[in-house]
């Protein structure tokens, strides 16, 4: 049975044009409440909607250039809001509810953009907890699975000394260097520590366009509801009409000859009747809810993901340069298969369209 708590996705998306179609698979996939995309490379307020979610950017304000910025995107139905967070760093804070309130913070720290502690810790102290703070800290320490240290890393180090914050990585590699096919722990996940025991975090295993792997985390609410996405339906498929509607007659011929007043006594009454036979001669069974398939999903596609996802659980056991070139063909492969049905299925929606169209 599908895990039926809340999803955060977070990744480095490094552009989100040109990633839209990966990141419509990965929804189509894992079915996120959140999405946390760092990179999502804005003109200034621009802003990039995906559907039946809410989006919250905060976009990098440089003239006629696209570039860094961080996007937090909620499902509509849950109740959110943006938080103001002061700071120089390119961060961006959303308080959501779900059976509980929880702060979710994006941030992303350019190698270029030089950061001590205290900032982060500025930021730390602006969020209401629990609060759960992701993004690309570019930031190397054996502590989270880099094999050497750097001053931002230190940075990062001394901060986690806080009894307060918890780190949730665990070591596996959430970038890899396209061109050399080294892999690097950049990318953190960091929460209140009182959260961290009903967090589940794990790196997806597949690459896309982007140099970075996306992140999958699974929250549970202290009071989450198993069936929210869940739903009851009567099985239609044989139904017994007959003993229905002798059931139905027998339970309303020992109803007392009592002349009711309250219609809505009446109506509980029988609907209660109704239901309870239903359950007796017709049954139910409980179905859950999933987000459908992409248009241009086909099984080329599939079988073209399922080799680079092989590919890359192979390459990560045993670093050759071929198993890295093959890596690269396969999902240069994989990209080229997803432009190509994209546009095909937009030819044939568009081709079906004339003055009888509505």
């Amino acid at each position: 049975m599908a895990n039926t708590n809340p999803t955060i996705i977070q990744w480095n998306i490094n552009g989100f044009q040109k990633k839209k179609d990966e990141l419509d698979l990965i929804i189509q996939d894992h079915n996120p409440q959140i999405i946390c995309l760092q990179e999502s490379n804005f003109k200034e307020n621009h802003i990039a909607p995906l559907k039946n979610y809410k989006v919250y950017s905060k976009n990098r304000l440089e003239a006629g250039r696209a570039s860094g910025g961080t996007s937090i995107y909620v499902k509509a139905f849950i109740p959110s809001q943006t938080l103001n967070i002061l700071s120089d760093l390119e961060v961006l804070a959303v308080q959501i509810e779900m059976k509980e309130k929880l702060t979710i913070c994006n941030i992303y720290l350019p190698n270029q953009k030089k950061f001590r502690k205290i900032d982060i810790e500025n930021i730390i102290q602006q969020l209401p907890t629990p609060f759960i703070l992701l993004g690309d800290f570019n930031a190397h320490s054996p502590i989270w699975g880099s094999i050497k240290t750097d001053p931002r890393g230190k940075e990062i180090e001394t901060l986690l000394e806080k009894d307060n914050i918890a780190l949730l990585n665990d070591s596996t590699p959430t970038h890899i260097n396209i061109a050399n096919g080294n892999f690097s722990c950049i990318d953190l996940t960091l929460c209140s520590a009182s959260l961290a025991h009903r967090i589940e975090w794990k790196v997806l295993p597949d690459i896309f366009s982007s140099d970075h792997i996306p992140i999958k985390i699974i929250f549970t609410p202290r009071t989450g509801d198993s069936n929210k996405n869940k739903y009851s339906r009567w099985n239609l498929k044989n139904p017994n009409w007959t003993l229905f509607s002798e059931m139905v007659d027998d339970e309303v011929s020992k109803l007392p000859n009592s002349n009711q007043s309250n219609i809505n006594e009446m109506v509980n009454t029988f609907t209660t009747i109704l239901t309870q036979t239903a359950e007796k001669t017709i049954g139910s069974h409980t179905n859950q809810t999933f987000k459908p398939k992409v248009p241009w999903w086909n099984d080329t596609i599939k079988e073209a993901i399922k080799n680079k996802k092989e590919a890359l659980s192979i390459f990560k056991k045993n670093k050759t340069q071929e198993h890295f070139i093959l890596l690269k063909k396969l999902r240069a492969k994989s990209k080229f298969l997803i432009k190509n049905s994209k546009k095909e299925s937009w030819k044939k929606f568009t081709s079906t369209i004339n003055n009888n169209t509505h």
